[in-house]
């Protein structure tokens, strides 16, 4: 039997009534500076997720919801004047870069693995997990405009001099619009987000950065600029996330000017390989609670 939202929440000691700050992030987009930089009442309380399934480790039950309908149930339910959603993004190249290396930092990709050349080969490759690299900015970002109505669209205009921009999720109802600020920033731009007085959520922000969302290690310092891309690979990479390239106003010299045969190689990719696969990861997500025995 499935318990409801309310249950769910009470058994992990979080009153959802009370939740100022929702943290929605694509792995690697700097959530945990993030999260190490957000001081709130003690009464207030926080919630991050990449997806459901970072939900499900603190309770099996919240994998029988969907996020919106997560996020929608705290806007319903609070007490608070606002809600505030805080999502990041940081350009592909050195987000599967750093992505690689924490997981051969944390023991997810085997340690024997030698990354000199970024194929799609090489990040599915079993022994180096990168997975989630693949398709998680796809998931997410299909979650925000087809879900919530966010427009990643020219129409907008995101701001490197504040570090953030205010986006309406035109999908949710009125009333819930108005108890919701969703601010998208990209991690570039994170000191002047942080120092920004006029930021809506800098009250409960650190003025100073206090953990950086890079790899340390000698390893990832000695080899994250001599790393080469396979031209197929780069040219997927960008072209499925220019509109979030460009929103962001992040420029890359001659990027998308890929001669026609890799274009088409690329096409043939996603259409033959990386599209089934994404399937095969959003179903995972969708039936993860066979796992928790539910």
């Amino acid at each position: 039997m499935v318990i409801s939202l309310e249950q769910i929440f009470e058994s992990i000691n979080i009153n959802y009534k009370r939740i100022r700050l929702i943290v929605n992030t694509i792995p690697k987009t700097g959530t945990q500076t993030l999260l190490g930089s957000i001081t709130l009442p003690p009464s207030e309380h926080l919630i991050a997720f990449h997806s459901i399934i970072e939900l499900g480790f603190l309770h099996k039950d919240f994998l029988f919801y969907s996020e919106k309908r997560i996020i929608e149930f705290i806007l319903e339910s609070t007490e608070l004047d606002k809600v505030y959603i805080l999502s990041s993004y940081r350009e592909p190249i050195s987000r599967t870069i750093s992505h690689y290396h924490h997981n051969q930092k944390v023991g997810f990709s085997s340690k024997k693995l030698s990354l000199s050349t970024v194929s799609f080969d090489f990040l599915l490759n079993k022994q180096c997990c990168c997975h989630d690299v693949v398709f998680a900015v796809k998931y997410l970002r299909n979650i925000w405009e087809n879900e919530f109505g966010i427009d990643f669209s020219p129409n907008n205009s995101y701001c490197k001099r504040k570090g953030y921009i205010i986006m309406e999720p035109k999908a949710l109802p009125d009333v819930l619009k108005k108890k919701c600020v969703w601010l998208f920033t990209c991690l570039d731009d994170f000191n002047v987000f942080f120092q920004n007085k006029e930021n809506p959520v800098a009250p409960f922000l650190k003025k100073q950065i206090e953990k950086q969302n890079v790899n340390h290690d000698d390893t990832y310092l000695k080899s994250k600029n001599k790393i080469k891309w396979d031209e197929i690979c780069m040219y997927t990479f960008l072209n499925e996330e220019e509109r979030m390239i460009r929103f962001f106003n992040i420029h890359y010299e001659g990027v998308f000017k890929f001669h026609g045969i890799i274009k088409t190689a690329s096409e043939n990719l996603v259409r033959d390989v990386l599209s089934p696969k994404y399937e095969e990861f959003v179903s995972n997500i969708h039936n993860k609670y066979k796992e928790y025995g539910c």
